[in-house]
């Protein structure tokens, strides 16, 4: 199968000859650690004022944790080990040439 036009849309080579490369300069990369990091952002937000109040009424009749805390602490862990794979591969490149 030829998927050479996808090159004239301007798709990354990596990305059309192996299928899961991704081929990200500098600012692809500062992008996608931005976005992690306000979504890390809007979770703590709602651990700190809607699930954290949920876990201490939780508590207070002997429940066990809401299933949404264990869920956002998971992905706010998962969006900050993406953010620390994110930096320390952008210390490998090199700055863009002016």
């Amino acid at each position: 199968m030829d998927l050479g036009y996808l090159a004239d849309l301007g798709v990354p080579h990596a990305v059309i000859s192996a299928g899961i490369e991704v081929n990200l300069d500098l600012s692809g990369g500062l992008l996608i650690k931005l976005v992690l990091f306000i979504l890390m952002l809007g979770l703590a937000a709602a651990n700190r004022w809607r699930l954290t109040p949920a876990l201490d009424r939780a508590i207070a009749d002997g429940a066990p944790p809401p299933g949404a805390l264990v869920v956002a602490l998971s992905l706010e862990t998962l969006f900050g080990a993406g953010v620390l794979a994110l930096v320390s591969w952008l210390g490998t490149l090199s700055p863009p040439a002016h």
